[in-house]
């Protein structure tokens, strides 16, 4: 963390130091709320089906379907 950093953490929390309970837990609600917006901003995408097209297609590279559809339909006999 750089200098410039704690000096100003530092300095905001003396700030809250001298605060009476409720205001520092309005702070830390406040606070919460902002990293959690924060967070959901950054990670938050869409996904759709079309994210799933090909996925897992290299475990069926090399099996053929008619030979696989004929041992599925064998096997419920």
């Amino acid at each position: 963390m750089r200098t410039a950093n704690v000096k100003h953490i530092n300095r905001i929390i003396n700030d809250i130091q001298v605060l009476d309970q409720y205001a520092r837990m309005e702070i830390l609600e406040k606070l919460v709320h902002l990293i959690k917006r924060s967070d959901y901003l950054v990670t938050k995408k869409e996904h759709t089906l079309l994210d799933l097209r090909g996925l897992g297609k290299e475990i069926w590279e090399t099996v053929d379907s008619n030979t696989y559809l004929e041992q599925e339909r064998n096997s419920w006999t």
